[in-house]
């Protein structure tokens, strides 16, 4: 992919994503140079052993942090990760990120609005038979049959992944335990391009009854993309 193709891949992929999303809530993909350097001193600290191209996300993705929380008047800073690698945003915001090999965004939206979000890429091909055993329960290869007889060419394991993905990175700072792949149940609404819900364990189910969520999809040929979004009440 060429330097200009990449910034155009970008470009579009972003406002895909920025669809999907609240008015309020900034979207930043990462072009060519933002793969290359800018990280701090502290965040170089936490990939000094990493390989290349674990730098290069990581580096990526700290500068699409960045330049989305600029969008508000915020000076950049490190953004350090959790045990779980998740990034640590400034309390004034929630964020969320996601990379693939070739593509890399950042969105942040001011905490004061009370919504949370989650976004995640993958590339758009079929899980494997191991991954999908993993990542698909027994009832949602039941929905993904009638999905794949009205829509073959679309690679739905890999939606309810992303989907899955998407909803783990809005809830990771609003629940203090891991959510398992086997906790979530996702039914996808190909029509709107959306998902329904069900989580398994009681704790989560009761946090999202009172802080309800809302799941989008998009895909394009190179990627699929999701968002997951919350209304705190709470």
């Amino acid at each position: 992919m060429t330097l200009a193709m990449q910034d155009d891949f970008a470009s579009l992929s972003a406002n895909l994503l920025r669809s999907m999303l609240p008015p309020q809530a900034v979207v930043v993909a990462a072009f060519k140079p933002d793969w290359q350097s800018g990280l701090t001193a502290e965040e170089e600290s936490l990939v000094r052993s990493a390989t290349v191209g674990r730098r290069q996300e990581f580096a990526a993705a700290r500068n699409c942090a960045r330049q989305a929380m600029a969008e508000f008047g915020v000076s950049p800073s490190s953004i350090l990760a959790e045990a779980n690698g998740s990034a640590i945003f400034p309390a004034r915001f929630y964020g969320s990120i996601t990379h693939t090999k070739d593509f890399c965004a950042a969105s942040v939206i001011e905490s004061r609005h009370g919504i949370a979000l989650g976004i995640d890429a993958e590339p758009r091909r079929p899980l494997g038979l191991n991954a999908r055993s993993t990542v698909v329960s027994h009832e949602e290869e039941v929905g993904l049959r009638r999905a794949y007889l009205a829509s073959p060419s679309m690679p739905w394991d890999t939606i309810i992944f992303s989907i899955k993905e998407a909803i783990y990175k809005c809830l990771s700072r609003h629940i203090c335990m891991d959510i398992e792949f086997d906790c979530v149940r996702v039914a996808v609404d190909e029509a709107n391009n959306g998902a329904n819900v069900d989580f398994r364990d009681e704790q989560i189910a009761a946090f999202v009854a009172e802080n309800p969520i809302k799941i989008g999809f998009r895909t394009t040929d190179a990627l699929v993309f999701s968002t997951c979004t919350m209304r705190l009440r709470r």
